[in-house]
């Protein structure tokens, strides 16, 4: 597989990548917090910006599947702060005002129809992929899989020069990972695509947190999908996550297999570091439960 090149990136501290090539890890120079004020956890690396570039002619149409997303905005503002042409793919073109704010085209799709995506990703150069996960949903596995091979089908016709999909930690086991099932479905189906193929790995994101506050400051226990909740995890910003996709799209790499790029923050944390700074801003004790309700440290 070939090396990955990265350039500098200036976040409030070193970004790690986990790169299946002979180059291993690549990590990027940081700054530190202003003297005397500590970053909290959920604020490491969510403000990644890449340093200034000029701004350079681009004759390749860059195509943003989610574009509404954290991850699909941060990479489409990476895109056009370059000057790079890029139509962003979304459900409905009427919640797309900001998009169109930053220049994009806009191009409306139901996921779940390959001839719909077909017609917005026509003319595409490069196309970033993310499937959303439709958490509420009783099996979440087979909408999925379903705007996954809907996708699929689409670029298998159109045929871009390349395509980013954005995938999971342990997308690579083929049995006992749950949801992250869905993304070894995805990695199987478009690395049969006719195009130039990178898959971006991306730790947990740290903003999922966020869908349990309601409920830790409603009942004082804070949920855990981590069991021990001593048990260190990757976790990673969405944004950082949108920035390094939007340069991997413009490294001008071309592979005939795919290419694996992980991507996580610079340090691990368990669940009750997690705990910690919510209990902090909720001004109250919380109990930190595993999903096997075992519950673990109080704050």
């Amino acid at each position: 597989m070939p090396s990955i090149k990265l350039r500098r990136f200036m976040s409030p501290c070193p970004l790690s990548l986990h790169s299946l090539t002979p180059l291993g890890r690549i990590r990027g120079r940081g700054r530190s917090a202003p003297e005397g004020k500590a970053l909290p956890w959920c604020h490491l690396l969510s403000h990644l910006t890449r340093a200034e570039s000029p701004i350079v002619e681009y004759d390749t149409m860059f195509v943003i599947l989610g574009a509404t997303g954290k991850v699909g905005r941060t990479t489409i503002k990476q895109l056009r702060s370059q000057g790079a042409p890029v139509r962003a793919v979304v459900r409905k073109s009427s919640n797309a005002d900001d998009l169109r704010a930053l220049g994009c085209e806009i191009a409306a799709a139901d996921l779940n129809e390959a001839a719909a995506i077909k017609i917005a990703i026509r003319g595409a150069d490069a196309v970033q992929v993310i499937c959303p996960v439709q958490a509420q949903a009783e099996d979440a596995g087979r909408p999925m899989g379903k705007t996954i091979d809907a996708i699929a089908s689409a670029l298998t016709e159109i045929r871009p020069a390349k395509v980013l999909a954005i995938s999971d930690y342990g997308a690579q086991v083929s049995d006992g990972t749950g949801i992250t099932m869905i993304f070894h479905y995805l990695e199987e189906r478009f690395r049969r695509l006719p195009c130039t193929v990178t898959f971006l790995r991306s730790a947990e994101h740290m903003q999922n947190w966020a869908r349990v506050i309601k409920v830790a400051s409603e009942t004082g226990v804070l949920p855990s999908l981590h069991h021990p909740v001593s048990k260190r995890f990757p976790t990673v910003s969405a944004q950082d996550v949108g920035s390094i996709a939007a340069q991997l799209l413009t490294d001008g790499v071309t592979v005939s297999a795919p290419r694996v790029v992980h991507v996580e923050g610079p340090r691990r944390y368990d669940a009750n570091e997690v705990g910690q700074p919510w209990a902090i801003f909720l001004g109250a004790r919380l109990s930190l439960a595993s999903f096997l309700n075992q519950i673990g440290s109080r704050f």
